[in-house]
């Protein structure tokens, strides 16, 4: 079965010339590969290397209302922000500031890498990361409120959000980036679930989100095409009232959610959302992680290229000429707003000169400009 799986797996590049032109084979079919691999190694005694589990265990009940004690509720917001800092960064002033906005400070110190730990009130939870954003480069953001994580384990007690109200609709986002974290987080009836750098969260993930809050009815946006799978399992799964609105870019899903209202009847709000994310032009600007050809153009490892709706239209040298490329085939007569979600690795003044461009470029179009601080992505955009 295994030698007949892996010659399957490595025919496949010739049934999609998607992947021959990748140099990929079909991770779906690798992966079935493996664990066929791995099952042979358990039968045969065969050691089986497996990463380390990363998941808590599970709390000691016993404790837990002296956990809920000790949480100080002005303080129930705890923010863990990896950063790698410039090389002229006054770390110590930066300490100070963390100091001044919250409290159970811990730093930790790697190669390059600085995890910052910090407790603070539910409308201060965004300001380390902007503090940290001002040192260095955000490379992973975890985000969480103490008292929710320990009141699902109390007697009689469930998970809920205090800005929540029970009986109105409940959507959960997929997010990736701290700026899009906060436009989506704007709505009290959103529960946005991290995506990583990959975009490539779990049923599991998904489900916990929203499984043990006071709502019937939610309504998922994946805002990827990896994850509507895992989105349509979560909803056979789950015991409530669950639809996908397939949104398959972060732009799709902000334009989905202008649609969105918590109180409105559940039919006519997956309807209008699904319209509202039809009607934006999503773009993509980020570095090609090897050499290769698609869509008959040569791209070399590290290259800037391009994503129109995920396929590839434009290679250049830099970020902004890249973006500007990818513009001209997205903007049409019909255009009204433009809007750059700069990445991580983009600083506001170089995203304003490239707005400044593109406005004096395409003078009857709105623009508009805000830190998405995705990863990977230099530029996102959306052309409405």
């Amino acid at each position: 079965i295994i030698v007949a799986c892996e010659q399957s797996v490595q025919s496949t590049p010739d049934l999609l010339p998607i992947l021959k032109q990748a140099g990929k084979v079909d991770a779906g079919g690798y992966g079935l590969q493996i664990m066929f691999e791995g099952m042979l190694r358990h039968l045969c005694g065969d050691p089986v290397d497996v990463a380390p589990d990363r998941k808590f265990a599970p709390l000691d009940t016993t404790n837990i209302e002296d956990l809920l004690e000790a949480v100080d509720p002005s303080q129930e917001w705890e923010v863990v922000v990896d950063l790698q800092p410039y090389e002229d960064a006054i770390l110590d002033i930066f300490y100070a500031k963390l100091e001044s906005v919250g409290t159970s400070i811990q730093i930790g110190e790697g190669e390059d890498v600085l995890k910052v730990h910090i407790h603070l009130r539910k409308d201060k939870r965004f300001e380390p990361i902007t503090l940290a954003e001002d040192v260095g480069t955000v490379i992973n953001v975890h985000m969480e409120n103490l008292i929710h994580q320990i009141s699902p384990f109390l007697p009689g007690e469930s998970r809920s959000d205090t800005n929540y109200t029970p009986g109105q609709i409940l959507a959960t986002v997929v997010s990736a980036g701290t700026g899009f974290t906060k436009i989506f987080s704007s709505n009290p009836a959103v529960v946005v679930v991290p995506g990583g750098q990959t975009m490539n969260s779990s049923t599991e993930e998904l489900l916990e989100s929203f499984e043990s809050l006071p709502a019937e009815q939610v309504v998922i946006l994946p805002n990827n095409p990896n994850i509507i799978l895992a989105a349509e399992q979560a909803a056979k799964i789950s015991k409530k009232d669950v639809s996908i609105v397939p949104t398959r870019s972060i732009p799709q899903g902000i334009a989905a959610m202008l649609a969105f209202d918590p109180d409105e009847s559940f039919d006519k709000v997956i309807e209008s959302m699904i319209l509202n994310s039809q009607e934006v032009k999503s773009g993509e600007v980020t570095t090609a992680t090897q050499s290769t050809t698609w869509n008959n153009l040569k791209i070399s490892k590290g290259e800037i290229i391009g994503l129109h709706d995920k396929e590839l239209v434009c290679v250049a040298e830099h970020p902004s000429e890249c973006a500007k490329q990818l513009l001209l085939t997205m903007v049409d007569n019909d255009s009204e707003l433009i809007t750059l979600y700069y990445g991580t690795d983009i600083s506001i003044d170089e995203a304003d000169i490239l707005s400044s461009s593109i406005k004096s470029t395409y003078s009857d179009v709105e623009v508009e400009i805000y830190s998405g601080g995705q990863p990977l992505y230099h530029y996102i955009i959306s052309v409405e």
